[in-house]
């Protein structure tokens, strides 16, 4: 057996701040119910590299920790060291035009009578009381 190269030791050293403990469970976590294959194929990579890093034999490198994280849109930070969250925060570089499309497609899906509840509701009490808890419920005072 070969001795382990000095960045891969780093990798597998819980005590550094490049650890990656548990690196192939978060890996697992991305694929979910997905095949092997179906995964590493999405993400551009070989299903028997995806094995490997599974099965703890071979750990990725940088370009191979990019396309998982462009695929499945986790957290960078999360996929290699275990902290912080899964999902990244959402970007804050969001055009107020995505932000329009956003509300319109909001708005369309609602029935009438929702459209009526949501308006009536906001002009009364602004968003504060729109997203209040029993928002939807039936309350004829909000409709009139």
């Amino acid at each position: 057996m070969t001795q382990p190269s000095r960045s891969m030791s780093l990798w597998n050293n819980p005590d550094s701040s490049l650890g990656i403990t548990g690196f192939k469970d978060r890996l697992k976590i991305l694929i979910g119910k997905n095949s092997v294959r179906s995964f590493a194929s999405e993400c551009g990579i070989s299903d028997a590299t995806i094995r490997k890093y599974l099965s703890g034999q071979s750990l990725p490198g940088i370009d191979k920790i990019e396309a998982i994280v462009k695929y499945t849109g986790c957290s960078l930070e999360w996929l290699v060291t275990g902290k912080g969250t899964q999902q990244p925060a959402p970007p804050n570089n969001v055009t107020p035009k995505e932000i329009e499309a956003g509300w319109n497609y909001i708005f369309k899906s609602l029935t009438l009578e929702e459209k009526h509840r949501v308006i009536s509701t906001f002009n009364r009490g602004g968003l504060q009381a729109l997203f209040a808890e029993g928002i939807m419920k039936h309350n004829e005072d909000v409709i009139n």
